[in-house]
């Protein structure tokens, strides 16, 4: 602080009239200002800012008259602040000057004219005066945090001109100083500072009466109002105010400098600023780069074609918007498409997107505008791809990767433009393949499509592979573009071939259908391959089958160890006929095992009835259905049959399969279900915990709902040590929360030995309440509190084990149990917990004291401590006695305030608790933050408290406080309060110096400070603001050199001082307004020096001080009775004095008496008295030593326990010494919170130290010597009574019996699930390998049917196993073999021994008669039970292959014959001795077997056209290659009648025919008759006289043959409708009004139909009564006997039909189709004819020189045979024309030449044409049908010069006499 001088802020004319009004004004100063103090808060009205706006500044003030000018600003305004924060309860009370005024409400309309104003002289040194200013400026250091710098006076300061200042400004008021409440007292800040906010705070004195108010306003004025008209004479009164701000308008710009002036009363407080750029808090940030990210996200096809997307993605990183142009120049290959809903923007919130860029542009730039985004926008667009980037070869693998690079740039002037590149993997969109589901006719149609990406595939073909299940349907191939066709390539596929020589880029699609002809199977699937020239492209599609069958799992109980699985039948709901379903699972003996790793179950229920045939108790479940047309689901329930066989801890593996066959499927559908199950009791009770913090634990037993009838339920639970039943805490509710808790009691029992509790409780199921907890599920909670406050402010473990058992109805009862182990602190001591609101300048503390309410009677004088961080100040505090009542999961608290001792002083907060007991208190209390908020930051804001009391000391810390954040405008007094403690000479009242003062509370041990007098003989106890009104005492730990307290006139006098009228009324005040209280303490120098010696006795731990212990000075060494000089006890501070000791003489100080429970202290210490400079002085411990500087410290050890143990051989004579024994001491019973471990040495013992006298312990043994057992018991042993002064031991001997354990082998097979062997016989050896005896014999043991062999109770030790006798079936191990074992644990000791099984491979191979090697044959391998193991289908190599078949007897069967072959019924069977031979030898077991062919016949019936029988027609039955295999005869009567058999004249039979296609033709007619019939082949070639198809596919006769071609009808008539498609081969169009002449082949009726508009003909679609058989479009059309017409049914008969598309307009120079349909059996409603596609005649000319043959010459031009340039003949005068035609074989060509340019005919010189004629006769070259030859012959070459000349040629149709018909004109042709 610095010396302030008067500072003249007015002209003389106003000094003078200030002078008149001075003498009043000093008086109502004076009153007014007495011991003010302001309390502030941060108004609701004004704006809290940031962290850095925060302090406590300075500020200065200034009275004036109340003048006009200044009563403009106040006259008739009312200022209301709201929102003040409301004080804790100890506010009111609060004796810290220091603390801020609170917000209020100021009548601004006070009267401050003038006349009525007074006058009042300014910073004269008797009135207001500013002492101090204090200035902090705050603004960001650029890096998240702030900078604090302090503006001192006169100095120059670079700050930014938008920092923030905090301003503080402390005022004094004098002695005498007078006021006058009508006058505002202002002060003016410089007008270069801006104030923040605007508020009124009040001010009041220490007792919170109001004295006044100060109004903080924008303008920088400060005004002081006052309400009383005098504070009084001796004032002395020091305040502030405080508030936010920066500079001023003038200042808000960089490079400014200013000398800024605050006027105080000793001249002006100047600074220089010099402006810089303001910070990065209000900067707008410079735009950061933009993220971009480019990628080809997908091939995106539209319409057909393919395109990349490429996708940009743009990141803002902290720009406002997204405003710039994205460019990318594409590289070669790849250019921009323009495709609808392209470019595209996605991921934004606003925006748009544009491009200029055009279809086949190599270059884009796309246009953001506004686009922003909470993550990344995305532009996306399209762009073409050149198909060479795939590459010269095109395969599976084929990939092309395309790079493209994007740039950004955006519109700002930043510069900060970024690219990035984007990949693109393509694969060629060459072949692809869909299937459809079944349909309801059993097909499947397929979908192939080749060359999406229109490549050249010309040479190239596609075999599509029909897989098994299916077969192709031949005539449902249809392919698109027309051109192309399929060729059937084996049983199961076809190919497509695509033309060689010219290119083919077309996208071809096949659609094709199969029939599935196994349902058995859950999918069909297809394959394609694309290959040929640079492609080798496969597909492959699968279509899922029927589900006729599905096994599943549905769930597991685990209370009752019972499955519940489902099958499901026939999901689709088809018609099903005779179904069986047979579920099976292993039941035990290996019965309907369905593998090798389940585990046996016992049936237990099923939702459909068994059938007889079921076995159930071996766990074979039939049920059988004689229709299903609807869904069917079987539910089977099945339990574990023996559920203590398993190991808790595996997962175990349960299987149940299930197999169907139906009308629809013969051969069987297996599905399997499985399931891995832990076996273990059942799982319903799980248990959790949680600390309180309050010294209680929750426990929660959580119960899941058991979903079964609960009869009987019953809780048990064992409390871990240390715990104890909260009474009334159990309860029944929901999980997590229930408001509405149901509350029961539970028997609580006490275990006499360890007093450790139980709980059990028995519901009453009765109660529906009760009951309907266990309808779901539910907890039971319950409290437990720690017995010990000692092991609640220790970290401990606690566990807890609760039991529930359940009982159900059968007679089931069920038990759980859980544990839960929690370790820490359980608390309930001491806790300190904060409240504080971001935007506070107060943060509130509460201290819980003893909320466990344990017994701490013992404790005495019991204090809490807390030294706040220097960032705090201490504002009000109160102590409250808490108290709590239960009720459900509510708790109501109240909190009672009690008188409490609470002191405080340099930050330290003491608070004297009372007598404890098992209350609970909480110390409640504010501090205030005494800073800035910036200078908070980097710091951890928590605060810690501590307890302390006799032998106890414990320590909290709070939780970090966040967010801090505050600014206000505050005003405050600055008052201190001091203890000054004046030490003078008795006899001269002079000062002293060098006296050491110790201050404490009276009657407790609370030292709140210590101090030293100094030159001036004062020591003073500074910053005790709360201790007003206490005792105190004053303890003088050392006197000046030389003096003494004693007096030596009558040698009385003592070092402590009691204070108890340290108050208010005894309080004085100094002219800096510091309130103290002072005391005079004299010494005594007496004539003879005397020395004193002073005594501090504390814990040696805690450094608690110890009242109570007796100490004796002695003046001998030996301290015997008779030398003790003096004794004393030491008081409530632990302090003792001895005094009037003898100069240069030597005493002994020794303990007397210990407090119980602590050592005694046996040292003696020596005390020598000597002088130096006339002062006495001690020295403890001997010479030479130093003078006392203050009190001596002497601690004391608590007493500690021990325990000794002594472990032996139990019964052992003599008794046997165990070494290695390893035991643990614990604090609890559990043995959860373990002290120290230590081992037994060679003698067997072993010691715990540092124990504590009368405290429980447990101990057990945690490892057992070598060779013998642990002994797992728990002792209990409570060492002492915890009041000896010495340590004591206690000595326990624990003995050991010797270990034994068992061996335990597992005898399993080397397979992956490890099967058990039982029946193997194993036998034990030492490990000397000496026989291993029990009762005199070798000891043997056989394994069981788990595998397991045991041998028993062996000691501890080595030994050897052999197997003596294996298992038939395994490689047995070698005879000498002998396995080591050692068994070291008291149980089982385990050893598994592995058995290879014999198994091998088995091959079998399928052949034909002819020992063809066939395919497809499905073969199952069974057991000899009959149980089918596994099915697999022979390869092309007729083989299939059973891998690792394991020793046993086995058949082999066929399941499904190979097409075309008879099922054989044969076993192949397989012997163990054939399986252990293959192994021997390492081979493969080889089988055979063969199928006969599938046989049926042909019957042929032959007659004359009036239906009479014929014999003698001779027949030959070819194969499908027409090669000749039979010839016969049509039987006559007598022969018919000899054959029987239903045999007839006229018939002929081929027996004994193989499954197939054949052809038979009537190869002679009988005698008098002419074979003239014809037949057109199913394959669509031309006719083949007298030719019949026939199939032979089933046995017996296929069908007959009547009359020629007529194929014998059903029984019953069959009609049906056609349908076709006209398409105009040219240009794919469908074609209307085409007329069909339709004509039945047997009947000869012929009718003629007409395609529709759209080229479709569906005569289901017309009226068959509409104009029936008219001819005419639209008309209806009914074959056979119209008197039966019918709508309703089709309009062809049964029967062979012609079709012939007849010639029209629309059709004209078109190839006219012909073709034959057949309506029969199989047809259905509509026989779809498909598309009938008309195609022109081709025509292909060769014309030449018939001399030279040339064609190539000038002679001969390319598009015409003639050129005369030269005018000269170079050739002969006739020319040959080759005519090759396609789509005719027969016709008349007509030649002619012609002028190309002109169409003028050329002429002969008679005028004649040149001219040739020629008839096509049939030609079959594979391309071409028909071919002509022409000659044209000439004679006037002159007149074809300078002409182009080609050949012109007309074909023309023939009559049906082979003449050429003129009138119809087929095609016209220029020569090629």
């Amino acid at each position: 602080m610095r010396d302030m001088k008067r500072n003249e802020y007015f002209t003389e004319a106003e000094i003078k009239e200030q002078k008149k009004r001075r003498k009043i004004g000093r008086r109502v100063m004076a009153l007014l200002l007495a011991g003010m103090m302001l309390f502030s808060n941060i108004p609701s009205n004004v704006s809290a800012v940031s962290d850095n706006d925060i302090s406590m500044l300075p500020d200065a003030m200034v009275q004036t008259e109340d003048t006009d000018t200044t009563a403009d600003a106040t006259e008739g305004k009312t200022v209301t602040v709201t929102g003040a924060t409301e004080q804790p309860a100890a506010a009111a009370e609060d004796r810290n000057a220091g603390e801020e005024s609170e917000p209020v409400a100021v009548d601004a309309a006070t009267d401050i004219e003038a006349d009525k104003a007074g006058s009042a002289d300014i910073f004269d040194n008797t009135t207001i005066t500013l002492d101090k200013l204090t200035l902090k400026a705050t603004y960001s250091d650029g890096k998240g945090g702030s900078v604090v710098e302090e503006l001192t006076e006169n100095g120059t300061f670079n700050l930014p001109y938008n920092a923030d200042i905090n301003m503080r400004l402390d005022f004094k008021l004098g002695n005498g100083t007078a006021v006058n409440k009508d006058t505002a007292y202002i002060y003016k800040l410089p007008d270069t500072i801006r104030v923040d906010v605007e508020a009124d705070h009040k001010l009041a004195d220490h007792n919170g009466k109001s004295i006044g108010t100060v109004h903080i306003a924008k303008d920088g004025t400060l005004s002081f109002r006052f309400d009383t008209d005098a504070i009084g004479s001796n004032t002395n009164v020091n305040f502030y105010v405080q508030f936010e701000g920066g500079f001023s308008e003038s200042l808000q710009e960089e490079g400014k400098t200013e000398n800024i002036a605050f006027p105080t009363a000793t001249g002006d407080f100047k600074f220089t600023v010099n402006t810089t750029d303001k910070t990065d808090d209000d900067k707008k940030p410079d735009p950061k780069d933009v993220s971009i990210s480019k990628y080809g996200s997908k091939i995106v096809n539209i319409n057909g074609q393919n395109y990349i997307e490429w996708t940009v993605e743009l990141g803002q990183e902290g720009r406002t918007s997204l405003d710039g142009v994205i460019t990318d120049n594409l590289p070669t290959g790849l250019t921009y498409a323009e495709i609808p809903g392209y470019p595209q923007l996605t991921d934004s919130t606003g925006g748009t997107i544009t491009t200029t860029a055009k279809n086949g542009d190599s270059s884009i730039d796309i246009k953001v505008a506004g686009v922003t985004s909470h993550y990344h926008a995305k532009v996306k667009f399209c762009t073409y791809y050149d198909k060479s980037i795939f590459g010269g070869t095109i395969n599976d693998s084929t990939t092309a990767l395309v790079d493209n690079t994007a740039a950004f740039n955006p519109d700002d002037d930043t510069d900060k433009g970024v690219s990035n590149k984007g990949t693109v993997s393509i694969k060629p969109d060459m072949l692809k393949k869909t299937g459809s589901s079944i349909a309801a006719d059993g097909t499947i149609e397929w979908t192939v499509t080749i060359n999406a990406e229109n490549l050249d595939i010309q040479g190239t073909s596609y075999l599509d592979n029909v897989e098994t299940g299916q077969e192709l349907v031949e005539d449902s191939i249809q392919i698109t573009p027309a051109g192309l066709s399929a060729t059937k390539k084996s049983e199961s596929g076809f190919e497509v071939a695509i033309p060689a020589g010219t290119a083919y880029t077309d996208t071809v699609t096949i659609k094709y259908k199969t029939k599935v002809t196994d349902f058995s199977q859950g999918s069909y699937k297809n394959t394609g391959k694309l290959q040929g020239g640079v492609y080798d492209v496969t597909t492959s599609a699968t279509v899922p089958g029927y589900n006729l069958l599905k096994k599943s799992f549905k769930d597991f109980n685990k209370i009752t160890n019972t499955f519940t699985w489902e099958i499901v039948v026939n999901e689709e709901g088809k018609t099903l006929e005779n179904v069986t379903v047979t579920d099976t699972f292993r039941a035990g003996n290996g019965a309907n095992k369905v593998s090798g790793s389940d585990h046996e179950m016992a049936f237990v229920s099923a939702s459909e009835a068994l059938d007889a045939s079921s076995d159930a108790e071996n766990g074979k479940l039939v049920f059988k259905f004689d229709k299903l047309d609807a869904k069917k689901v079987i539910t089977i329930v099945t339990k574990v049959k023996d559920p203590t066989a398993f190991d808790a801890s595996s997962w175990s593996l349960f299987e149940n399969k299930a197999s169907m066959t139906s009308d629809m499927n013969t051969t069987p559908i297996d599905s399997t279900a499985q399931t891995w199950q832990q076996i273990k009791k059942p799982d319903i009770l799980a248990k959790d915990g949680k600390m309180n913090g309050d010294g209680t634990i929750t426990w929660t037993l959580q119960v899941t709902n058991p979903k079964l009838t609960v009869k009987g339920a019953e809780i048990t639970d064992v409390l871990p040590a240390g715990q104890e039943y909260v009474d009334g805490s159990m309860r029944l509710q929901n999980p997590y929360y229930d408001a509405n808790p149901v509350s029961v009691t539970p028997t609580v029992t006490v275990n006499p030995t360890t007093g450790i509790q139980s709980l059990k409780y028995i519901f009453t199921l009765t109660d529906p309440v009760q009951e309907g907890f266990f309808r779901k599920d539910f907890w039971i909670c319950y409290e437990t509190k720690t017995t010990s406050s000692d092991d609640a402010t220790a970290s401990r473990s606690y566990e807890n084990d609760a039991k529930i058992r359940l009982d159900f109805e059968g007679d089931i009862s069920v038990t759980d149990d859980a544990r839960k182990k929690l370790t820490g602190e359980t608390g309930g001591v001491l806790e300190k917990v904060y409240d504080y609101k971001a935007g506070n300048q107060y943060v509130d503390w509460s201290v819980k004291i003893n909320e466990g309410h344990y017994d701490m009677s013992a404790v005495a004088d019991p204090v809490i401590t807390d030294q706040l961080p220097s960032y705090f100040d201490y504002v009000s505090g109160k102590l409250y006695k808490v108290t709590k009542v239960k009720s459900g999961n509510d708790t109501q608290v109240t909190e009672t305030e009690v008188s409490a001792v609470i002191a405080v002083m340099n930050g330290k907060i003491t608070v004297q608790l009372p007598n404890i007991g098992s209350d609970e208190y909480v110390f409640k209390f504010r501090t205030r933050f005494n800073c800035l908020a910036a200078e908070l930051s980097g710091k951890t804001i928590a605060n810690t408290v501590n307890f302390t009391g006799t032998g106890k000391n414990v320590s909290d810390t709070s939780d970090t406080i966040k967010n801090v954040s505050f600014s206000s405008s505050s005003a405050g007094a600055v008052t201190k309060h001091e203890i000054r403690v004046k030490k003078i000479d008795a006899v001269t009242k002079q000062p002293l110096a060098g006296a050491i003062f110790k201050l404490y509370l009276n009657g407790s041990n609370i030292c709140i400070g210590e101090a030293t007098s100094g030159a001036d003989g004062y020591a003073v106890f500074e910053d005790l603001n709360t201790l007003t009104g206490y005792d105190l005492k004053l303890v003088e730990f050392q006197t000046p050199d030389g003096y003494t307290y004693i007096n030596p006139g009558n040698g009385q006098g003592s070092a402590e001082t009691v204070i108890t009228d340290y108050d208010d009324v005894n309080l004085k005040t100094d002219s800096n307004g510091t309130k103290y209280y002072e005391i005079e303490i004299e010494n005594y120098k007496p004539a003879t020096p005397r020395g004193s010696a002073l005594i501090e006795k504390k814990d040696a731990v805690s450094g608690v001080v110890l009242a109570g212990v007796e100490f004796g000075l002695y003046t001998d060494a030996t301290c015997a009775e008779d030398k003790l000089a003096a004794k004393h006890v030491t008081s409530s501070s632990g302090i003792v004095t001895f005094s009037n000791l003898d100069i240069g003489k030597t005493y002994y100080l020794k303990e007397i008496t210990p407090l119980p429970g602590y050592k005694a202290g046996n040292t003696i210490y020596k005390i020598d008295v000597k002088t130096a400079t006339e002062t006495a002085y001690c020295v403890l411990g001997g010479t030479p030593g130093t003078p006392q500087s203050s009190a001596y410290e002497i601690t004391n050890e608590k007493a500690k326990a021990g325990l000794t143990l002594t472990k032996t051989e139990k019964d052992s004579d003599p008794v046997v010494s165990l070494e290695n024994a390893e035991f643990s001491i614990y604090r609890d019973a559990d043995c959860s919170d373990r002290i120290d471990t230590k081992t037994t040495d060679v003698n067997g013992k072993l010691t715990f130290t540092d124990l504590e006298p009368g405290t429980t312990y447990y101990y057990r043994e945690t490892k057992a010597p070598d060779g013998y057992v642990l002994d797992t018991t728990v002792r209990k042993v409570t060492i002492g009574t915890g009041t000896e002064n010495a340590d004591v031991t206690e000595t326990v001997t624990v003995t050991n019996e010797k270990a034994i354990g068992d061996i335990v082998i597992k005898k399993v097979d080397d397979s992956t699930v490890a099967v058990p062997l039982d029946g193997v016989v194993f036998c034990l050896y030492n490990e000397d390998d000496s026989e291993y005896k029990r009762n005199g014999a070798h000891y043997k043991v056989t394994s069981d049917e788990n595998g397991i062999a045991r041998f028993e109770d062996i000691p501890f030790g080595n030994y050897k196993v052999k197997e003596e006798t294996g298992k038939v079936g395994y490689e047995a191990l070698p005879t000498t073999e002998r396995i080591k074992v050692t068994v070291d644990t008291a149980g089982d000791n385990n050893l598994t021994i592995i058995n290879k099984r014999y198994k091998c491979d088995i091959c079998l191979t399928k052949t034909g008669e002819g020992g063809e090697l066939l395919a497809g044959a499905e073969i199952g391998l069974f057991t000899n039970d009959g149980a089918r193991i596994k099915t697999a289908t022979t390869g092309s190599n007729g083989k299939v292959t059973f891998t690792d078949i394991v020793y046993g007897d086995y058949y082999l069967q066929e399941l499904k014959a190979p097409a075309g072959y008879k099922l054989s019924s044969a076993k192949v069977t397989i012997t163990a001795a054939e399986i252990l031979g293959s192994y021997t030898a390492g081979t493969v077991l080889d089988k055979m077997l063969s199928n006969e062919k599938q046989k049926g016949q042909i019957c042929l019936m032959k007659t004359d056209d009036a239906g009479a029988a014929l014999s003698g027609a001779e027949f030959t039955l070819y194969d499908e290659n027409m090669v000749a295999l039979k010839t016969g005869k049509t039987m006559t009567a007598a022969e018919a009648s000899a054959m029987g058999s239903g045999a007839a004249e006229g018939q002929l039979y081929f027996k004994d025919l193989t499954y197939g296609t054949y052809y038979v033709q009537e190869t002679k007619a009988p005698d008098g008759y002419r074979n003239d019939l014809n037949m057109t082949d199913t394959k669509g070639n031309s006719t083949v006289n007298g030719v019949y198809l026939a199939q032979v596919t089933k046995p017996g006769d296929l069908s007959t043959l009547m009359g020629g071609q007529t194929f014998e009808g059903s029984d019953s008539p069959v009609r049906a409708d056609i349908k076709l498609t006209k398409i105009n081969g040219t240009n794919n169009n469908t074609m209307a009004n085409i007329p069909f002449k339709i004509t039945n082949l047997e009947t000869k009726e012929s009718h003629t139909i007409y395609t529709g508009s759209n080229g479709v003909y569906d005569s289901s679609l017309i009226k068959k009564s509409l104009n029936t058989n008219t001819d005419k479009a639209g008309a209806g059309v009914w074959f056979g006997d119209t008197s039966i017409l019918s709508d309703d049914e089709g309009s062809f008969e049964y029967g062979s039909y012609s079709i012939e598309e007849l010639e029209c307009k629309e059709n004209n120079g078109k190839i006219l189709y012909k073709g034959t349909f057949k309506i029969d059996n199989n047809t259905g409603s509509t026989l779809d004819l498909g598309k009938i596609i008309n195609n022109s005649i081709e025509v292909k000319t060769y014309a030449a020189d018939n001399t030279s043959g040339n064609n190539n010459t000038a002679f001969i031009q390319q598009g015409g045979i003639f050129n005369y340039t030269t005018g000269q003949l170079t050739y002969g005068k006739a020319i040959t024309d080759e005519v090759n035609v396609k789509g005719i074989s027969s016709g008349y060509a007509v030649a002619n030449l012609v002028d190309i340019e002109t169409g003028e005919y050329i002429k002969n010189k008679d005028g004649s044409l040149v001219q040739s004629e020629a008839k096509i006769e049939p030609y079959n070259d594979g391309t071409y049908t028909g071919q002509a030859h022409q000659n044209l012959v000439y004679d006037n070459p002159e007149s074809m010069l300078g002409k182009n000349i080609v050949v012109f040629e007309k074909i023309y149709a023939l009559n049906a006499d082979g003449t050429p018909n003129y009138n119809k004109l087929l095609v016209e042709h220029l020569t090629d």
